[in-house]
């Protein structure tokens, strides 16, 4: 991110820098929390099983991303998502004006 004694004197630079560290501050707020909110299953090592098949979740992946679920669960669940959401488009009906007085 960008010192504070560091500024820009273009405002277009000055407003690309601000954007930029905008989109940084979300993402580390983002990765700070936990895709799912459901509480991880940690064993006594600190390992953490996948709440949906029980398989282990590599360390990095919750480092990552705070998972809970495995990649394959997780894929699932995105998939399913996906699909209701473009389900849910499909099914509205969008009716436009005509000159005939509809509204």
């Amino acid at each position: 991110m960008i010192q504070e004694e560091e500024r820009y004197t273009d405002p277009l630079d000055a407003a690309a820098m601000d954007s930029m560290n905008a989109v940084h501050r979300r993402l580390q707020e983002m990765k700070s929390q936990p895709a799912d909110p459901r509480d991880p299953d940690t064993d006594d090592t600190g390992n953490r099983y996948c709440l949906d098949c029980g398989v282990l979740i590599p360390a990095n992946r919750v480092a990552a991303v705070q998972a809970v679920t495995c990649v394959h669960c997780a894929q699932i669940i995105e998939r399913r998502q996906k699909s209701f959401r473009s389900d849910m488009s499909s099914s509205l009906v969008y009716r436009l004006p005509t000159d005939e007085g509809d509204e």
